[in-house]
């Protein structure tokens, strides 16, 4: 009611199988799902080709994330990581709103 997205965090962190992963994914967008992030700060190209065509075949819109934790690992604060893969992103519900 708030109007907030359910996003599907870091899919490829998961011990799953391809074919898991794809249940996993379909099962998450047919319960409502929004989105799924499709690039973190350690995300390889590999893996978000894999998981922005999971996006689009399941009809979800893209997260990305740094992966900041804390100050001694992880992505730098702040670090820009860009979309890509041609997944619409979650933001943009609220950008074309303004």
């Amino acid at each position: 009611g708030a109007g907030g997205v359910a996003v599907l965090a870091h899919p490829m962190h998961y011990k799953l199988s391809a074919g898991k992963r794809r249940r996993l994914v379909a099962e998450f967008a047919a319960a409502g799902g929004g989105a799924i992030e499709v690039c973190s700060g350690a995300s390889t190209p590999d893996a978000i080709s894999v998981v922005a065509r999971l996006a689009r075949d399941n009809g979800l819109q893209a997260s990305v994330g740094s992966d900041f934790h804390h100050p001694d690992g992880w992505a730098k604060l702040g670090r820009s990581i860009e979309h890509t893969g041609g997944c619409e992103p979650v933001w943009s519900r609220w950008v074309a709103a303004q």
